[in-house]
């Protein structure tokens, strides 16, 4: 099984840029970001973030971040069918547009 809290870091850092806006984000000490995140890189026996400003994520980070990303989307879909959904705990989802389409129709 999956640490998620872990995966949650990791989700956070590739989101935010940096390992203090992370910490910010989770509402923990960037330390406790980071050990995390070292926690799971030695699981999983492979970087996972490319340390340096932004933080970005090796391809095995960019695997774990999309999976993190779906569990999130499962667990709101679960809870919503269960009747107790979470406020202000939204999924997000990722979606890919062309410049034209993005000046004139796509939401901001």
């Amino acid at each position: 099984m999956m640490d998620y809290p872990a995966l949650a870091a990791l989700a956070a850092v590739l989101r935010t840029g940096s390992f203090d806006r992370a910490a910010d984000v989770l509402g923990v000490t960037p330390s406790a970001v980071s050990q995390r995140i070292k926690s799971l890189e030695e699981r999983i026996g492979a970087p996972l973030i490319e340390r340096g400003p932004p933080a970005r994520a090796t391809p095995a980070g960019a695997r774990l971040r999309t999976h993190a990303e779906a569990v999130a989307m499962l667990e709101a879909q679960l809870a919503t069918d269960m009747g107790s959904p979470r406020s202000g705990d939204r999924p997000r989802v990722r979606i890919a547009v062309n410049a034209d389409s993005l000046a004139t129709w796509i939401i901001p």
